[in-house]
Formats: C-alpha cells, structure tokens, sequence
C-alpha cells in the first residue's frame, strides 16, 4: 500500500514538473507592452487552449513561451499572439493601468493554407489590442443617439393635430 502511494506521488510531481507529452511549445516575440505573467491562460476563438510557460525581457521586445495543451487547437504557422486589453471601468479619454484591466493573449488566426503549427515554431507577434471601455463607446455614439432622437421627435410633433 506504501509503495503504491509513494509511485502516484512521485508520478503526480513528475508530470507537474516536467512537460506533458502531449503538449506542443510554441514562441513568440511580442513588443513590449504590459506584462504578459508565467500562467497567463492563451486563448483561440475564445477557447483556452494553453497558458504561457515563461516571459522573458529581450532588448525592445518579450519573448513569450507558450505551452498548447489542447491537441485539439487548431494552430498555423500565419497565427500570431497578441495581448488584448479590456479597460475595467475608467474614464473616456483616460488610460487604464494594467492592474484595473482585463488582459487576455490570443492567437490570431493567420491563412487557414498555412502548415500546422509544430513543436518549436515560432508565431509572429502583434502590438497589444486595446479594447475601449463601454463608457467611451457610448460617449462616441452620443452624439447620434441625440440626433436620431432629436429627429423622431420632430417627426412626432410634425403628425400631432
């Protein structure tokens, strides 16, 4: 029983510490930006399909190691990695610090002709993606909505007896 117990725990941190055999490592050189974190989840189409190993600082750049867990993920060598940004809260016009952001690494789908991504290839990087916040999207279209409204209320007024 001893023994029994001993080889699962010894199983258990040997496949915690060392890479799944099953996994495909993939790199990519991204401009520096906010920090991209050991663990970062990565995602496709929203899906997560694996989590960032290590993130290492190379003159003007980052150099992203990204473990794909997902057999399944239908990765080309023309996708590309980016960060995308999602202001959490904030005020239009002001930039929001990292920390109240909502960061996610995405692949970006390249040519679907492309060749399947392998082990040890290299994805292109992009610039971060910085979604605006709600606030600022509904600041942009104010200006419409008041006009459309304006309008419909003239048209009202206008069939009034």
């Amino acid at each position: 029983m001893r023994l029994a117990s001993a080889r699962i725990l010894v199983s258990a941190l040997a496949l915690a510490c060392h890479e799944r055999a099953d996994e495909r490592v993939v790199y990519a050189t991204l401009p520096l930006q906010p920090p991209v974190e050991k663990g970062q989840v990565v995602y496709l189409r929203g899906l997560p399909i694996g989590a960032v190993r290590a993130a290492a600082p190379a003159a003007d750049s980052l150099r992203v190691t990204v473990a794909i867990t997902r057999a399944d993920a239908p990765l080309r060598r023309g996708d590309a990695l980016r960060l995308k940004l999602a202001p959490v809260g904030g005020l239009v016009g002001v930039p929001v610090a990292g920390l109240i952001a909502s960061e996610a690494l995405e692949v970006v789908p390249g040519s679907a002709d492309a060749a399947p991504v392998r082990d040890g290839d290299t994805l292109r990087g992009l610039p971060a993606l910085r979604l605006d916040s709600a606030a600022s999207v509904v600041m942009q279209a104010a200006p419409r909505v008041y006009r459309d409204a304006k309008r419909l209320r003239d048209a009202l007024k206008a069939k009034e007896p």
